[in-house]
């Protein structure tokens, strides 16, 4: 005889079945076949749902929109953004081993900030509360894990940064000379968006001054000089920027 088979692709299911098809009445009326058949589709459902009886996915999708199918799954490539199921499983963790940020459904992080991204080079774990939101509960402050930390294989040297959303290595020093301006007066750096400069003008021979009217930020990250007569398309003028953290 065959071995029966019977899955289920939800809990509420999974419930129904054993209290429909397996109910002790007296009557002697559950036969092998039957408890066969719901014992396999209790198996068959620990090992699809549960988090240890599983093995993870790896997903390389690129540019399109992934509804995961496994608790674990590590992303090599970069989907349009990630999805999951909100029926059977309760926790679900991601790998994100790209380069690049992906988009998901919301969760909320240990500060209780909804999040709709999961950042580039991080494993995130998020697990279902009673009023059917989804936390985060990994690399909270005082774990240790660590892992929000980017990848520090070639980044001797560097500085860490964040935008407030990922962590990255970046400088903290910047040179400039006239090429890198936009026009006469801008000098856009987008990686000092998040940051407040302190910038030394070479050919002056000493630094400029925000509140003596000599530069003013500008938006996006970088800087304008608004010194009388400045302008950078008629020398090679050189400057020193260094990056300094917003202040709180």
């Amino acid at each position: 005889m065959p071995i029966p088979s019977e899955t289920y692709s939800t809990m509420t299911q999974l419930v129904n079945a054993i209290n429909t098809k397996v109910i002790p009445n007296g009557m002697r009326e559950i036969d092998g076949e039957e408890l066969n058949n719901v014992l396999n589709g209790i198996c068959t459902f620990i090992v699809n749902y549960t988090m240890n009886g599983n093995l993870g996915a790896v997903n390389s999708s690129s540019g399109s929109v992934v509804t995961v199918s496994k608790p674990i799954t590590i992303f090599t490539g970069a989907p349009t953004s990630i999805a999951w199921n909100d029926d059977v499983q309760n926790e679900y963790i991601f790998v994100n081993a790209t380069g690049f940020d992906i988009p998901s459904l919301e969760f909320i992080d240990q500060y209780e900030t909804p999040q709709t991204v999961i950042p580039l080079r991080t494993a995130i774990h998020i697990a279902k509360l009673i009023n059917g939101s989804w936390a985060q509960v990994n690399n909270l402050p005082g774990s240790g894990s660590g892992g929000d930390l980017p990848s520090q294989v070639g980044n001797g040297g560097a500085f860490l940064t964040t935008n407030g959303t990922s962590a990255s290595w970046g400088a903290p020093h910047v040179s400039i000379t006239s090429s890198d301006f936009s026009d006469a007066t801008n000098c856009p750096i987008t990686d000092a968006e998040y940051n407040t400069l302190s910038i030394f003008f070479s050919e002056y021979g000493r630094f400029i001054y925000q509140d003596a009217g000599e530069w003013m930020p500008l938006a996006g990250g970088g800087f304008t000089v608004t010194i009388a007569g400045f302008d950078s398309t008629v020398g090679n003028f050189h400057f020193e920027v260094f990056l300094k953290p917003l202040a709180a």
